[in-house]
């Protein structure tokens, strides 16, 4: 059995005092992620940037600049570089094992409005055009996607079905990866 999510407490009233494009803080316990997530009027701002807005060059994860909160768009898109020593969302590639997904299923997201856990269920490579890039993709084809998705689902049948005879699904939650996207949704369920 996978391990309990570690609970983090995140100072969002210090944090915003830095910077007040920050809009989350996402962790996952036992792996590189725990990382402020950001918001701009565009999509460049944090690419090549941190928190400071001083130039790095693996910037700071972001969420697409035309989201509003968590859970009222139809796809909540965070982005983050690959980066070759696991930072940033390297490590997501890592669950292509299932050992790694087996050891890791959930990811937390905290917001100064409420936090979240995101339990990961398929993943896949997409094209720069797909529709997993727009916050409110048309419904036919966003329910397309989800069906396709749930064909490449990781091996978490069993407990995606228990989540959902106990929680409602508020959105899909996409981490994007340069070209590769780690499809998940999020459970609501705030803690």
């Amino acid at each position: 059995p996978a391990p309990k999510p570690t609970k983090i407490k995140v100072n969002f009233d210090a944090l915003l005092k830095e910077n007040n494009d920050v809009v989350g803080w996402i962790y996952s316990a036992g792996t590189p992620i725990s990382y402020p997530v950001m918001q701009a009027e565009d999509n460049d701002t944090y690419l090549r940037a941190d928190i400071y807005k001083n130039y790095l060059v693996s910037g700071t994860l972001f969420v697409d600049f035309r989201n509003r909160e968590i859970c009222e768009d139809r796809n909540y898109i965070i982005y983050g570089h690959h980066m070759k020593n696991g930072t940033m969302f390297g490590s997501l590639l890592y669950y292509k094992d299932q050992s790694y997904y087996n050891a890791h299923p959930t990811i937390q997201y905290l917001t100064p409005n409420g936090n979240y856990t995101i339990r990961i269920v398929a993943g896949g490579v997409i094209h720069m055009n797909d529709i997993i890039y727009y916050p409110n993709p048309p419904k036919a084809e966003f329910e397309k996607y989800l069906e396709d998705a749930n064909q490449r689902k990781i091996n978490a049948e069993k407990q995606r079905k228990k989540d959902q005879k106990n929680t409602t699904i508020g959105a899909v939650v996409v981490l994007i990866v340069a070209v590769v996207s780690i499809t998940l949704y999020i459970v609501f369920n705030p803690n």
